[in-house]
């Protein structure tokens, strides 16, 4: 296969989009780099996308811009070999909403559970203890019948045994 089939064959467009099998990307970028007419085949298919792109791209709403820029305003302007600052402590932004979901450290050892949680487990507490009592109960009037059962059996073995 001579290079213009190999270009035609749509591996270029397929290492653009990134679909080439390892093994095929390995040999596609080693022949790239002693081809210059497939240097420019995938510099003119990454141009198409580019374009293919652009011509697609839906522009977003415009306050978008404003909001990005009053982000960027807040942000600190760092050089060369400054050092990261601690992140800006903001509770609300420039239209009102807060950017972030505030996290405070927890001082106590105390689980914190959410109302409607704390009522359900009191509820299967209870139901759990009325239900241990019920066992309780039936168990010991169960071992009352059988001792009931024995004594009878008793009797009526003597009964039998007088006669």
């Amino acid at each position: 296969m001579n290079l213009q089939e190999y270009i035609d064959s749509g591996s270029v467009e397929a290492y653009v989009f990134g679909v080439l099998a390892p093994a095929e990307k390995e040999a596609f970028e080693r022949l790239l780099l002693v081809s210059p007419d497939l240097q420019q085949a995938l510099a003119r298919v990454e141009r198409q996308v580019e374009q293919f792109a652009a011509s697609q791209s839906i522009p977003p709403p415009p306050e978008t811009r404003q909001q990005f820029q009053d982000f960027l305003h807040g942000l600190p302007i760092l050089k060369r070999g400054d050092s990261i600052p601690p992140p800006i402590e903001r509770n609300v932004n420039a239209h009102g909403n807060t950017n972030y979901i505030p996290a405070y450290e927890i001082t106590t050892s105390h689980i914190k559970v959410h109302k409607y949680w704390r009522i359900a487990f009191l509820v299967l507490f209870i139901l759990s203890k009325i239900f241990l009592a019920f066992l309780i109960y039936y168990i010991i009037k169960f071992y009352d019948a059988r001792n009931q059962v024995k004594q009878l059996q008793q009797h009526e073995q003597v009964q039998k045994a007088g006669k």
